[in-house]
């Protein structure tokens, strides 16, 4: 063990070296200091075991030097060296947990040898617990692993015969002889935890809690836990000869411990031990239900009422889908927006198809929407892949098809508005045309709406919008400048006046001074 002597007194340091059997005790000085400054720096470099240490030292007292040195090595051992030992000294030295107290007034080295065998004792004891206790803690955790080892070769299929599993869970200390087993799966309904993904070493930490929360509920019925992290499942093997489990009893405890949200797949009970793959695989699909019933926890084989599921999509499913495809490359929005809910309709009742084959349907629709918004000259947003990982990262496929519905619903507001812009364009140019085409008649706004099949209304209203002007003002607007191109070619103004439809010339005279400033004739001249 290593001694380091703080002490700013020099004498006292020389006797305490010279008159202490350092050696024989078992111990070597490997530092000295006169202040607390010098000790911590000597101290992190040595991290000694034992360390005497005087109260009034220069620069750091003895015990800032104590409590700073517990933050570099928490082992290490103190003997204070005081020259007086007063009340408040001897409350911080017990809050720092210093072993023992040496008056240097009254200091014997026989004393003071004793204090240093006692301090060794003890040290010596607590490294030899400490050993026992890594010992069996090791040997404890090799049988786990084992233990472990086993049962994941054991889930995967790699013993075949009943026998040769049962004596290699005997060895491994697990008693299956007549068990009543049943496989359940446990996913993890989502791996964020407040905003964060969660980690393999966080899923690891989970892990460990869910299966010492399942030992404590289920004790001698548990057989064993197998994790896979990667895909946030763990597999659990019960007995339920003795003592009928209930798997929601896990589900609750993991909820109110732990604050995470599980779902269980559980499959038939089995009494032959090379059955537990086929199991599993019949709770894994017991659990795949959880896409179609989000607010559902434990999924239970039940022999009369499971749904077979449909590995194949049924034919009309496939022709929903090439409705949705058709009518998107149409941009007929809305009829494909109501064809989606058909799908979801026709997706949401028994027998269900796989959740991955669904997930291969949706990325195809993406893809759909991806090529008309590509196709399209227009602003509209095309999904990327982080939009397709939004859509698919849920576990449930009303959550998917609903973030397909916010992409064709986007499109339809973004081609709505288009489409809307484009309407009032045509409109605007059609009156212009006929205001042109027939300057001489009077215009009248309900006669046109009419035979544009829109209200007098909207019509008025889209005039403002794209003009800035009234109707009444735009008319007069196309007649001046129709006015101003006539008598431009030579025309005179009372034949202006005629061709614009006015029935006098004083009226057509009053219209173009008010609009241009001044009267024909001066503006002919």
């Amino acid at each position: 063990m290593k001694v380091m002597i703080v002490e700013d007194d020099m004498l006292v340091r020389l006797g305490v070296k010279s008159m202490i059997p350092w050696t024989e005790l078992g111990l070597e000085i490997v530092g000295e200091a006169r202040d607390g400054i010098e000790a911590l720096d000597i101290f992190a470099k040595q991290l000694p075991d034992i360390a005497l240490v005087d109260i009034g030292l220069p620069k750091l007292s003895g015990l800032a030097f104590i409590e700073q040195a517990k933050g570099i090595y928490p082992e290490c051992e103190y003997i204070i060296l005081t020259c007086n030992q007063d009340f408040d000294m001897v409350r911080q030295s017990l809050r720092l947990e210093v072993r023992d107290f040496i008056l240097k007034s009254t200091m014997e080295i026989e004393t003071l040898r004793q204090v240093i065998e006692n301090v060794v004792g003890l040290m010596n004891k607590k490294r030899e617990k400490q050993s026992n206790d890594q010992h069996k803690l090791g040997a404890q955790s090799f049988k786990t692993l084992q233990k472990k080892e086993f049962m994941r070769e054991w889930l995967n299929g790699n013993y075949v015969q009943s026998d040769v599993i049962a004596k290699k869970a005997a060895e491994n200390g697990l008693d299956v002889q007549g068990a009543e087993l049943q496989a359940w799966v446990i996913q993890l309904d989502t791996p964020y935890r407040k905003g964060q993904k969660l980690l393999p070493h966080d899923l690891d930490k989970l892990g460990y809690a869910i299966e010492n929360i399942a030992r404590e509920l289920y004790r001698e019925s548990l057989v064993g836990v197998v994790e896979d992290v990667r895909i946030r499942r763990w597999y659990i093997l019960v007995d339920q000869a003795t003592n009928h489990t209930d798997p929601n009893a896990l589900v609750r405890a993991v909820d109110h411990y732990l604050d995470y949200q599980i779902s269980m797949g559980c499959s038939r009970t089995f009494t032959d031990l090379s059955c537990w793959p086929r199991s599993e695989a019949e709770a894994s699909s017991c659990l795949e239900l959880k896409y179609y019933k989000p607010n559902q926890s434990v999924f239970e084989y039940e022999a009369d009422s499971q749904p077979a599921w449909c590995t194949t999509i049924p034919t009309s499913i496939v022709g929903i889908e090439k409705e949705i495809h058709q009518w998107l490359s149409l941009f007929q929005f809305e009829k494909a927006a109501q064809s989606l809910r058909m799908l979801e309709q026709e997706l949401g009742t028994p027998p269900y198809v796989l959740p991955g084959t669904v997930k291969n349907l949706i990325i195809d629709i993406l893809n759909k929407l991806s090529d008309v918004c590509g196709n399209r000259e227009s602003t509209h947003r095309k999904p990327d892949m982080a939009t397709a990982n939004e859509v698919l990262e849920p576990v449930y496929f009303q959550d998917s098809l609903k973030g397909i519905d916010d992409e064709i619903q986007m499109l339809l507001a973004q081609f709505g508005e288009n489409r809307l812009k484009a309407e009032k364009r045509m409109i605007i140019e059609a009156v212009e045309s006929y205001i042109h085409e027939t300057p001489h008649l009077e215009m009248n706004l309900n006669e046109i709406a009419e035979n544009l099949k829109v209200s007098a209304a909207y019509l008025s209203r889209t005039f403002k919008e794209e003009t800035g002007n009234n109707f009444t003002e735009f008319v007069l607007d196309i007649k001046v400048k129709k006015a101003v191109n006539m008598m431009e070619n030579g025309m005179g103004v009372t034949e202006t006046a005629e061709r614009l439809g006015y029935l006098n010339v004083s009226s057509f005279t009053r219209m173009f001074k008010k609009r241009v400033g001044v009267a024909p004739s001066q503006f002919v001249k």
